[in-house]
C-alpha cells in the first residue's frame, strides 16, 4: 500500500567458496540500489539514501522501502550474490505498489 514501508528478504547460499558480493538493483531502470562487497561493506546509492534501509550478511539479504509509491518503487527489482568463484545466483521480484 502506497505511504508504507515493504520489506524484501532473501537467504541464500554461495556454495562451495566465500561470499564475494551482493548487488540490488532496480532492473526496470538499471539503477543501482546498493552493493555489498567482503572487503568494502554496504553502500547505499546517495538516491536511495533515506529510502531504503538494508541488512545483509553472508547468507541473506532484508531491505526495507520506507514510505513506497507507485510512481517510483512500482518496478522490477533484482538481487545478484556473487561468490569468490565468481559463480553467481539472480533474483528478479516485482514490487506492485497499491494507491491509497
Amino acid at each position: 500500500m502506497e505511504g508504507q514501508n515493504i520489506t524484501l528478504e532473501w537467504t541464500y547460499n554461495v556454495g562451495g567458496s566465500a561470499f564475494r558480493e551482493l548487488e540490488f538493483i532496480q532492473a526496470t531502470d538499471t539503477i543501482n540500489i546498493l552493493d555489498k562487497s567482503a572487503s568494502d561493506g554496504l553502500f547505499i546509492y546517495p538516491d536511495f539514501c533515506g529510502r531504503v534501509l538494508a541488512n545483509t550478511t553472508e547468507t541473506n539479504a532484508k531491505i526495507t522501502f520506507l514510505n513506497v509509491s507507485s510512481r517510483t518503487d512500482h518496478k522490477t527489482y533484482r538481487l545478484q550474490v556473487e561468490n569468490q568463484a565468481r559463480q553467481s545466483a539472480l533474483n528478479f521480484v516485482q514490487m506492485m505498489v497499491q494507491g491509497k
